[in-house]
């Protein structure tokens, strides 16, 4: 634009140079052709891209990092519910043995008591075998009934364990 432009040869007229005619500039924009201030804005242009490509990449980086942690606390969490899942299992069947061995000395006991029965029985009265036949009969139900009651605790706390381990 010649009203920005300086020339030595060149006079304006006073109205001009009063008004402020030729303005001069520090940075001389003004005076380069299009086509640099085209290419200088074109390679900033790229400059910024590049710089928000760049932070975008490091967002989207600590976005999975904080994904993956919260998927091994998560992991974490799991674990510690199935050992303590584990635990109770092993405890119920702590707790399951004891009552077997505890079944089968009272079971080993009431035998004894009734061999004990029959034999003293047998030496008072000969003819009262029937009657002993259904004492017998009756403790070796109470026998069973008991068995059949652990084996169905054990079923029950069975169901259990696979439900805290599914959890």
């Amino acid at each position: 634009d010649v009203n920005f432009l300086q020339l030595e040869d060149d006079d304006l007229r006073e109205d001009i140079k009063s008004l402020g005619f030729p303005i001069i500039h520090k940075h001389k924009l003004c005076c380069l052709r299009q086509e640099l201030v085209d290419s200088f804005v074109e390679a900033r242009y790229f400059m910024f891209i590049r710089y928000a490509a760049f932070h975008l990449q490091q967002l989207s980086a600590k976005r999975q990092q904080k994904t993956s942690e919260q998927k091994s606390i998560e992991d974490s969490k799991d674990s510690g519910k199935i050992e303590a899942a584990k635990e109770t299992e092993k405890e119920t069947n702590k707790d399951d043995k004891s009552q077997n061995k505890e079944i089968k000395r009272e079971s080993k006991s009431q035998d004894k008591e009734v061999k004990r029965d029959s034999k003293s029985q047998d030496k008072e009265t000969k003819g009262d075998s029937k009657s002993q036949d259904k004492e017998i009969k009756d403790k070796k139900q109470k026998r069973e009934e008991k068995k059949e009651k652990l084996d169905t605790a054990k079923k029950d706390d069975a169901k259990d364990a696979e439900k805290t381990e599914k959890l």
